[in-house]
């Protein structure tokens, strides 16, 4: 007689002696049992001719042949589902899906689509400005026993923006690149210079209102010597452009000076001595006086 035995949803299925052999018997003692086969698949659904074998403690061997018919089954069980999909927006703020549609196996029938709940983001779709959303997929089928069933699949999509924002920099008239220095020179008597600095053909692929700081706003007197600066552009994703450079000012300035003139005393071998600072009627500079020196200090 044919023996039926139903296959996995992946269109496999294995049997043994028990679901073969009926029954076996001998005068003495059964000793062992086995098959000619034991595996079934799709292809064995017209039946599978299969050997039973029986040995009884003395070696005496007996057998029979049956068939075993594969019997698909009807119920789908998912086949894949995506796991968090990550896409990057481009240069025009857009991104475009990319994920494998999730399927069902339907063992011997092999696989079929689920259909998409989530609307407008279909395989291919092109999606605007950052975001997270659930995406769901479904599949409905029919039990054996009439009764409506479903599978689903939902996961993750993630569209983020990693592109930092551009722009030029002009600091003094002149154009700046990271890792340049900027040569200035105080006036006017002080100690310092101020840094005029401007962003020139700043854009972003999504913010328009990218945010600007730095390490000394523009305007700022920067005194004799040379200071680190940092102009950055940020915008709503976090992404950030930064451009470090240096600013040296130098003091080209002499100082302000007047002299006076000086009587002195000489002593009793005739001679006279006066220091720096005796001839000296105005003595004036914003960024310090290292020296003071004479032509003649002894008379």
């Amino acid at each position: 007689p044919e023996v039926e035995i139903k296959l996995n949803s992946d269109g496999t299925g294995i049997f043994d002696v028990n679901d073969v052999i009926n029954s076996a018997d001998d005068n003495c003692k059964v000793d062992s049992m086995w098959l000619s086969a034991y595996d079934l698949t799709c292809a064995d659904t017209a039946g599978l001719e299969v050997e039973a074998y029986v040995r009884d403690m003395s070696g005496n061997i007996n057998s029979c042949t049956t068939t075993v018919v594969a019997s698909p089954t009807s119920v789908p069980t998912p086949n894949s589902c995506p796991g968090s999909t990550l896409v990057y927006l481009d240069e025009n703020c857009e991104a475009v899906l990319s994920y494998e549609v999730p399927t069902v196996n339907l063992g011997c029938y092999g696989l079929d689509t689920m259909e998409l709940l989530t609307t407008g983001f279909h395989n291919g779709a092109v999606l605007l400005g950052e975001l997270v959303q659930s995406v769901s997929y479904t599949y409905s089928y029919m039990t054996e026993g009439g009764i409506m069933q479903t599978l689903g699949c939902q996961f993750q999509v993630r569209v983020e923006d990693h592109l930092s924002p551009e722009f030029d920099l002009e600091v003094s008239g002149q154009m700046v690149e990271a890792g340049d220095t900027v040569h200035l020179e105080s006036s006017g008597g002080y100690c310092f210079a101020p840094i005029h600095w401007e962003l020139v053909n700043l854009t972003d692929n999504c913010d328009q209102n990218t945010q600007i700081t730095s390490s000394h706003s523009a305007g700022t007197n920067l005194p004799v010597g040379c200071t680190q600066v940092t102009v950055s552009a940020t915008d709503d994703a976090g992404n950030s452009t930064s451009r470090v450079f240096m600013v040296c000012v130098t003091d080209e300035e002499a100082p302000l000076l007047s002299c006076m003139d000086l009587t002195v005393q000489l002593d009793q071998s005739g001679q006279a001595t006066i220091d720096s600072l005796e001839p000296i009627g105005i003595l004036q500079d914003d960024c310090g006086i290292t020296t003071i020196q004479l032509s003649q200090y002894t008379f």
